[in-house]
């Protein structure tokens, strides 16, 4: 039986925990620019063509933000659908520090904004991975606004099973953050630069890629145009880190199959790879499994400008790359108050607590 100063410990530790990881991901701080809440363009199925700003979405039907399609005309379907947001951006709304919040989405998105993808979260088929208990948050690049004109957001969605669609959120729509100790956590999923090969100049933050393909992670590359490739092969992102105070952070990087070497702003983070003889690694520790963290010195970003992340991945067989997993940088203090909360079975302390 555990005694009531025991549990009072573990309460009052739990909801210190909780509210200061509450705080960081939903600051006070923020300035709501446009409510997303309410009517949105629906249509049933998959075309690439829906992200298009011109895409003629006059017929679509209508659907309401946040909730399930099924519970607003669409009962037993799965699969995919689309949703666009059409809007004009006002001059006075200001333009720097802009996330769009989406709430939850069942099961699998890709969000566009103006045609550019800003973000993604699981993985579509046919290496499925849901993702419908993350909350959405992505970063609005400056660059993508039409001011005083058109702007059109698009949402793509695969849902697995049961309920489908933007299903929840109490904020949702486009909001700026001002407080430059808060600090959004930076999502890196999405749309990468792809190239099979491997040439020691592709690390450098001034290479130009921009003949390299596209690929969305995370995913196996396999999946992505890329089937039956073994070998070495490299991804590259750019982006900007303009909200938070200069400071170390982590990089979360994903399960990587097999081996990669990372470098920021061509300079050399952390690696998994092996020694190699004849051409194949030498060690094998399952390496495949691990999810990949990674310490970052504050020395190592350009503060309030682009920055560049280029990752060397090693596959020996069968799928490869980036498969899964969160791809985002954050500070030290979230990155800690994850792996504390991460450290609670919770399912074990309400028991003792009410034991």
């Amino acid at each position: 039986m555990m005694k009531q100063g025991q549990r009072m410990k573990i309460i009052n530790k739990l909801a210190l925990i909780l509210l200061t990881f509450l705080k960081l991901c939903f600051p006070s701080n923020l300035i709501e620019v446009l409510d997303l809440k309410g009517t949105w363009k629906f249509c049933v199925g998959d075309d690439m063509a829906f992200a298009q700003l011109t895409c003629q979405d006059q017929d679509w039907d209508k659907i309401h933000v946040p909730d399930s399609w099924e519970d607003d005309g669409f009962p037993g379907y799965d699969g995919y659908c689309w949703y666009r947001f059409a809007f004009t951006f006002s001059e006075d709304w200001g333009t720097k520090n802009l996330v769009l919040l989406l709430g939850a989405v069942d099961d699998v998105d890709e969000v566009y904004f103006n045609n550019k993808l800003i973000g993604a979260l699981g993985n579509f088929p046919p290496a499925y991975r849901s993702a419908y208990d993350e909350q959405r948050i992505y970063s609005v690049p400056e660059e993508l606004l039409n001011i005083g004109k058109k702007n059109v957001i698009a949402v793509r969605v695969y849902d697995h099973g049961g309920p489908g669609g933007i299903i929840r959120g109490k904020e949702i729509g486009i909001y700026q953050t001002t407080d430059k100790k808060s600090f959004w956590s930076i999502n890196l999923s999405g749309t990468w630069k792809f190239r099979p090969g491997n040439e020691k100049e592709w690390a450098d933050e001034k290479y130009n890629d921009n003949h390299w393909d596209e690929i969305i992670i995370p995913g196996a590359w396999d999946d992505h145009g890329y089937a039956d490739y073994d070998g070495f092969a490299w991804y590259r992102k750019d982006f900007v880190v303009e909200n938070v105070e200069p400071q170390h952070l982590v990089l979360l990087a994903g399960k990587i199959d097999d081996f990669e070497t990372i470098y920021i702003n061509g300079s050399k983070v952390g690696s998994t790879m092996p020694v190699f003889q004849e051409g194949y690694p030498v060690e094998q520790n399952h390496e495949w499994q691990k999810q990949r963290e990674y310490y970052i010195h504050r020395s190592r970003i350009h503060w309030g400008r682009k920055n560049t992340i280029a990752i060397q991945v090693y596959d020996g067989y069968e799928f490869g790359g980036i498969r899964e997993g969160k791809i985002k940088l954050l500070t030290r203090d979230e990155y800690k108050l994850t792996q504390e909360l991460d450290n609670y079975n919770f399912n074990e302390i309400i028991e003792m607590i009410f034991e």
